[in-house]
């Protein structure tokens, strides 16, 4: 498959399959779709359950020993005869057959496993499009819930789930509502995952999902094809059975596109099949929302988290005035004093607290109002205040640290961060913090190592990941530095910096299309970005788009009137020259 002649990029696919006017798609997700998201895909599991049967049989071989065609099919069966240690994905069902004999076992494995993912940025964008465009049904082998949490976090949609052979008739409804149809059932109603339960489709799925294909393009993604009951399926179409057509999709490697299983390479091959190169998951769903043209959801997503947040800080401010506290406290609580508008009415009303009390608390939070209203000096005295008055407690000095370094006091910024960590090696906000003041000191090894600690305490930290790689960039450790951007976004998928910083690598390498998506994949969440506007400017120069550019490069102006960088660049770009990318 590698030399195979109809391979073409998703950008070329997009630009002769438009989305907004094409037959409406059905997806199909293998388990390469949720590696992305943290959770591991057949080959990885395969190989831990192989190992697992090497300890449990005492073998003395090493892994690699045993982990050939020859010693397997010896110790485990005849089934592993064509076993090849580059692929142990092709004898996933086998080897959980093997190594599971109690199935509920296995069941729980599987649960623990899928349990662990969290949905990655290309699940956000795929929400987009099952809620925004009439590509609404996911036909998944997969267990995990990543589509439903997705939407249902980021579009507040829940999808009618499909997950048992009975309901499959309800796939052929006609409904707005996305659908996801789980032709392996769900993991709470007895998975089919033994490799006898592979064999064949239950009919049930087989009748309808032949009239769903007859009717939408079937798209793979993130799918190897290793299962026989996928590729009996499709031997039993005919070419004029597809509707619209087949379009199978494959990472693209060093040495080009990841291979499908030979079997099912056939039936796609006597079908008709379109085969497309991608750079992953959610590089794939990036682009296709993008070429969807999809509106940014995030605006009124943000306004609801902040109606929500505000109905808690108001829900609390209330609890202090009704919880028979002295009057005192219920005066100048947080609660009360956050509710004052401006900041500086804020910062009097904490300061006026400030001089009635002896409290650390109320020190504190004055120091924060003050820096809020712009009276460094009057934020450092107090915060240096609540510190003296309580030296061991790690928040006032984590705060006194950060109004230090907003302060334009980096150093001393930094000898505040280590004492609060020599109180709490630990504490996670200092930790970051303390990497980003290193950071803008320019101390990027250091910086490496306060991120490398924070991800110890929490490898679940998307700042951490985030703060990460942008110390490797600048230590020009570049393509390390994608893969932490990445981590980033496992881990939030808003966080549009990230996307932003991916791009801009891209562009540096000059290659200027692959950055494309992800600098309009920032925008979308961040319209008002005026860095990334000018970088997709000068992007979409060097593709040869220059209106598009020139627009691009108008939309900063217009966020950054002053801005010389982005002045000179419409400047050149209207001249004729090279226009200069923003960091």
């Amino acid at each position: 498959m590698k030399g195979h002649p109809d391979w073409i990029s998703t950008a070329s696919l997009f630009a002769h399959l438009d989305p907004l006017s094409c037959s409406p798609i059905a997806f199909f997700l293998g388990a390469g779709a949720s590696i992305s998201s943290g959770i591991r895909g057949a080959g990885p599991l395969a190989s831990e359950w192989l190992e697992e049967l090497r300890i449990s049989r005492g073998s003395p071989l090493s892994t690699d020993e045993w982990m050939t065609a020859e010693v397997l099919q010896k110790e485990l069966g005849n089934a592993y005869a064509d076993f090849d240690p580059a692929n142990p994905g092709s004898h996933y069902s086998v080897t959980y057959d093997t190594r599971f004999i109690n199935p509920s076992e296995g069941v729980e494995r599987i649960i623990i496993e899928v349990e662990r993912g969290k949905p990655s940025v290309g699940y956000l964008r795929l929400s987009q499009i099952l809620n925004g465009t009439p590509h609404n049904i996911v036909i998944t082998p997969n267990f995990d819930d990543l589509i439903r949490k997705s939407m249902e976090e980021f579009t507040r949609i829940s999808p009618v789930v499909i997950g048992h052979e009975s309901l499959a008739h309800f796939a052929l409804r006609d409904r707005a509502r996305p659908f996801i149809l789980k032709i392996h059932r769900d993991r709470f109603y007895d998975p089919l995952s033994h490799s006898k339960d592979l064999l064949e489709l239950p009919k049930q799925w087989q009748e309808n999902l032949a009239r769903l294909i007859g009717k939408r393009w079937l798209v793979f993604v993130g799918y190897g094809g290793n299962d026989p009951d996928i590729v009996r399926f499709l031997s039993t179409l005919n070419p004029h059975d597809v509707g619209p057509g087949i379009i199978w999709t494959a990472m693209s490697g060093p040495s080009g596109p990841t291979s499908p299983n030979g079997k099912i390479s056939t039936q796609l091959e006597r079908l008709g099949a379109l085969f497309v190169t991608h750079n992953g998951f959610d590089d794939f769903f990036l682009r296709m929302a993008v070429a969807c043209r999809l509106p940014s959801f995030w605006d009124s997503f943000d306004q609801e988290h902040e109606r929500r947040s505000f109905e808690a800080r108001a829900l609390a401010s209330d609890a202090v005035h009704t919880s028979g506290l002295k009057s005192f406290y219920s005066q100048f609580s947080p609660y009360a004093l956050d509710r004052v508008d401006s900041p500086e009415e804020r910062a009097l009303n904490y300061a006026k607290a400030a001089r009635k009390s002896d409290s650390p608390l109320v020190m504190n939070n004055a120091a924060a109002a003050a820096l809020e209203a712009g009276k460094s000096r009057l934020a450092i005295r107090l915060a240096k205040q609540a510190v003296k008055m309580e030296p061991r407690n790690v928040l006032y000095k984590f705060n006194l640290a950060t109004i230090l370094h907003n302060s334009g006091h980096d150093e001393s910024s930094v000898e505040v961060f280590d004492s609060a960590l020599a109180l709490c090696p630990t504490h996670l906000d200092s930790l970051i913090n303390k990497g980003c003041v290193l950071f803008d000191l320019g101390k990027h090894d250091e910086a490496l190592r306060c991120a490398d600690s924070a991800i110890r305490v929490d490898p679940f930290s998307s700042e951490a990941h985030y703060n990460r790689a942008m110390a490797l960039k600048h230590l020009g450790r570049a393509d390390e530095a994608v893969d932490g951007f990445r981590n980033a976004l496992w881990e939030d998928p808003t966080c549009f910096e990230a996307l932003s910083m991916i791009g801009q690598i891209f562009a540096e390498k000059g290659m200027q299309g692959d950055a494309l998506p992800y600098f309009e994949s920032a925008l979308l969440l961040d319209p008002q970005d005026d860095i990334t506007w000018n970088n997709l400017g000068i992007a979409l120069r060097e593709l040869g788009r220059d209106k598009e550019a020139l627009f691009a490069l108008r939309q900063a102006h217009i966020l950054q009137p002053d801005d010389k960088i982005i002045v000179a660049n419409i400047e050149e770009m209207e001249s004729g020259s090279e226009g200069r990318a923003k960091k």
